[in-house]
């Protein structure tokens, strides 16, 4: 116990002593500065350093009560000291900016416009000649042949793209064409049909004026009925561009060509199919066939082979011609060299199509065979012809 009142006065100093250094920080603490007031100035950053407040003189040990925490305890107002006036920042006047030195534009020249897809070509494209001797290779006169990217022509400009390797063109819209002028064709038609042997006629009819064109193919023969197939569009530089194919024997079923949105639907409600650059339905392919070869007979030497697009009224699909032989055919009007194509089956219930091209007659059918998985055929030769205005 003596030791312990000896060590109170001690205690008593640390801790009066600890109490005026906390007192004296806790005032150096305290900024106590009025409200900014809104200034039409920026204000300025400065750096204030407040003197310390004067620490408290140690009297008596007498107990001192505990100081409250520094978020409760009151503070003590002082005097606003003034604060100096923030020196206004003047931006220095700008010169006018100079008015930017005027550039030349060269004469503004219209482009030409687009075309669209499908639309008819401004020039007619080139028609055969109707007479029977003109040569089938003849050149056109000056000013009526057309030629289109991918022909000779076109390779000669550096611009150009540069032909594709091989005997045979893959896409006939690269090759110049020239269409056979307006005829009406009437074929002698003989065929088996599920046992049983018949004969029949049938008409082709094409008419064209250099923009639009039209095909009708009648097929007719007593007991079997009538099958009519139809073909509309119009003519641009790599031939004829269908817009509508019709197909009817009891009913009609038909195959659009939509250029803007680049398909082909179908009326029997069967998917469509995307329109491919120079398709073509089962009538105007044997049309565009003879324009192909009307416009540059030597790109299609014996063994060359031309595919297409080719449409039905339920469906569409590749169709490749290889040509073949060169042979005399017996018409009744004499014998006439023609050029056979020939379409072979690529899977199961493909029919097998043999055209035969007449050099003499613009390249128009003379004759056509179409010949069935199953065996049926129909062979059509030519009988008579009518030029058409």
């Amino acid at each position: 116990m003596p030791s312990l009142r000896r060590l109170l006065p001690v205690l008593l100093l640390v801790v009066c002593a600890h109490l005026a250094l906390f007192d004296a920080l806790h005032g150096l603490g305290r900024t106590d500065r009025p409200a900014a007031p809104p200034d039409r100035a920026p204000p300025v950053l400065m750096a204030e350093i407040l003197p310390p407040a004067p620490p408290a003189a140690a009297t008596a040990p007498a107990p001192v009560p505990p100081a409250a925490p520094p978020q409760a305890a009151a503070a003590t107002p002082q005097p606003a000291r003034p604060r100096p006036a923030a020196p206004r920042r003047v931006a220095p006047a700008r010169p006018p900016a100079a008015p930017p030195p005027s550039v030349p534009v060269p004469d503004a020249r219209p482009d030409a416009a687009p075309v669209a897809d499908g639309a008819p070509v401004s020039a007619p494209v080139p028609v055969a000649s109707e007479d029977d001797g003109a040569p089938a290779d003849a050149a056109a006169a000056p000013g009526t042949d057309r030629t289109v990217p991918g022909s000779s022509a076109a390779a000669d400009d550096p611009s150009a793209a540069p032909p594709q390797a091989g005997p045979a063109p893959s896409a006939a819209s690269a090759a110049p064409v020239r269409l056979p002028g307006p005829m009406a064709l009437r074929y002698a038609v003989t065929g088996h049909v599920k046992g049983f042997d018949y004969q029949a006629h049938a008409e082709l009819r094409w008419r064209h004026d250099g923009a639009r064109y039209d095909a009708r193919f009648e097929l007719g023969a007593f007991l079997l009925g009538k099958r009519v197939q139809t073909s509309s569009g119009a003519v641009g530089p790599g031939g004829l561009e269908p817009v509508r194919f019709a197909d009817r024997a009891r009913s009609e079923r038909a195959a659009h060509f939509d250029y803007a949105a680049r398909r082909i639907t179908f009326s029997a409600n069967t998917p469509e199919a995307t329109l491919l650059p120079g398709a073509q339905d089962r009538l105007s392919v044997i049309l565009q066939l003879a324009a192909l070869f009307g416009g540059d007979p030597a790109r299609y030497p014996e063994g060359a082979s031309l595919t297409l697009q080719t449409a039905s009224a339920r469906n569409a699909e590749m169709w490749t011609f290889v040509r073949a032989e060169t042979a005399d055919l017996a018409l009744p009007a004499g014998p006439v060299p023609a050029v056979r194509l020939v379409r072979a089956p690529r899977r199961d219930f493909d029919d097998t199509v043999e055209v035969w091209l007449a050099p003499s007659l613009g390249w128009l059918p003379v004759r056509l065979r179409f010949t069935q998985s199953g065996g049926d055929v129909a062979d059509q030769i030519l009988q008579d012809r009518t030029p058409l205005p």
